[in-house]
């Protein structure tokens, strides 16, 4: 890939592409940008799947979302206490279990579950957020539940101050290396 110096239209950071240079990340602000279009038109996973011409619309793959979200953002398991995706999550499937139980996630949700961020301090999974085929379901540090879909998550404001994300006004405390991980991969979320 060719080097091109690009600037943050929000702050005049340098903005770093990532995704086969598709979007771009400001390292100052967070902020992320579709920088072009594909223009290979042919999407993951899709090279093969004809089976059903009549649906235009897209299929997003959640677990190849998170695995190339861990292998961009985490350097090192010990980055994360709270998150769990990708293989993290593969190895404790009773944070799915938990999550499912405390976020009340729906049981047409319970077998995709792609991420959970479990915020307690003893890990019992009562406060924190889970990311299904459906959309967020959370119990945030006020006890108060809630689910987003993606429609709305696509509107939603991902905010980040300092060990504390919040989504769509919902606070979860972590680690700040954590928050910015976490912050990073939801907002790549909704792209």
């Amino acid at each position: 890939m060719e080097a091109i110096s690009m600037k943050c239209p929000n702050c005049m950071g340098d903005v770093v592409p990532f995704g086969n240079g598709v979007y771009g990340r400001c390292n100052s602000c967070d902020s992320v940008f579709k920088l072009k279009d594909d223009e290979s038109g042919v999407t993951a996973g899709s090279e093969d799947f004809d089976e059903d011409d009549s649906d235009d619309e897209e299929v997003f793959d959640f677990e190849q979302f998170f695995r190339d979200a861990y292998d961009e953002y985490v350097d090192d398991e010990s980055d994360l206490s709270d998150a769990y995706f990708a293989d993290r999550l593969e190895d404790n499937s009773d944070k799915v279990s938990a999550a499912v139980k405390h976020f009340d996630i729906d049981k047409d949700d319970a077998d995709e579950v792609y991420c959970v961020v479990d915020t307690t301090i003893f890990g019992s999974c009562k406060v924190g957020f889970a990311v299904t085929v459906s959309g967020v379901y959370m119990v945030d540090e006020d006890g108060d539940s809630a689910f987003v879909d993606w429609d709305d998550y696509d509107d939603c404001r991902i905010e980040r101050n300092g060990g504390k994300l919040i989504i769509g006004g919902h606070p979860f405390i972590m680690s700040s290396d954590e928050a910015k991980i976490m912050a990073r991969v939801m907002r790549d979320l909704q792209e």
